[in-house]
């Protein structure tokens, strides 16, 4: 069911919410036109194609398409069709500032890969907004960052033209996986590059221009960031710390160490 909430009384805290949508549905031909914009910031996911006037131009955006709105910025969105769309306004002393930390430009279109996110975090800050008691400001800004930070990415995943050219391999990043997974497995190149579906050689010229390093320094620095947090807990000991994360040499595994943190094991724990 579609869900409309307005309210005068403002949730105190740095991020004020006026109004909130999710899946409102419009008739065809509805369109709406506010030449001097609004007084709030307005986030809005069209669920459909729509026009919207952006750069001073109407054009069509296609279906899951975000656009953010600052105070005072004209407003004019319809479509001849039925349409569909998740909305927000809001206010606030940190909001221009978390905007602008979430990547969003105002006043663009950016496609959206994942339909559910607009819903799921309007909802979450609707349970939050409506809430008998205890609303909390924090967790209003909390969720609307999140929001924005997660639709932030998922434009630059569905923009062609910020795809990079050298796009990660799946056969790369599950070779990557498989040492996450696990990295204290035995894990040799020829295994991994096996797994990729390759040779020894192109696997580590891939891996290298993916992920900026070797296969084997990858390994290492995961088992060594691993050793490291194990070393807190004073119940182990250093030898024990380095078989957890696949080291059989205790030397071995001190001189990495010092290597890749500039202190021993044992000086790690003071």
């Amino acid at each position: 069911m579609p869900v409309i909430w307005y309210s005068p009384l403002l949730p105190a805290g740095p991020v004020q919410v006026h109004g909130l949508g999710i899946d409102e549905p419009m008739p065809p031909g509805r369109s709406i036109d506010r030449p001097a914009g609004s007084d709030e910031w307005l986030i809005m996911h069209f669920h459909d194609a729509v026009e919207v006037a952006l750069d001073g131009a109407v054009r069509e955006v296609p279906p899951h398409t975000l656009v953010v709105w600052p105070p005072g910025a004209r407003q004019w969105f319809g479509c001849n069709r039925r349409w569909t769309h998740s909305w927000m306004f809001c206010s606030g002393a940190r909001l221009a500032a978390c905007i602008r930390s979430s990547g969003l430009e105002p006043l663009k279109a950016h496609a959206q890969t994942d339909a559910t996110i607009a819903a799921r975090y309007l909802s979450q800050i609707h349970l939050e907004i409506t809430r008998p008691a205890d609303v909390d400001g924090a967790i209003i800004e909390g969720l609307l960052a999140l929001y924005l930070r997660e639709a932030f990415r998922e434009s630059f995943r569905a923009a062609p033209t910020l795809r990079r050219a050298a796009a990660i391999p799946a056969r790369m990043l599950s070779a990557r996986q498989l040492i996450d997974g696990d990295p204290t497995q035995p894990l040799t190149l020829r295994r991994l590059a096996q797994a990729a579906g390759l040779s020894r050689s192109q696997f580590s010229a891939e891996f290298r221009r993916c992920f900026g390093t070797t296969p084997i320094r990858y390994v290492l620095d995961l088992r060594l960031r691993r050793a490291r947090t194990l070393l807190t807990d004073r119940n182990l000991s250093v030898g024990d710390a380095a078989r957890r994360c696949g080291f059989a040499d205790g030397h071995y595994f001190a001189r990495q160490f010092r290597t890749r943190f500039g202190m021993s094991p044992r000086d790690s724990r003071r």
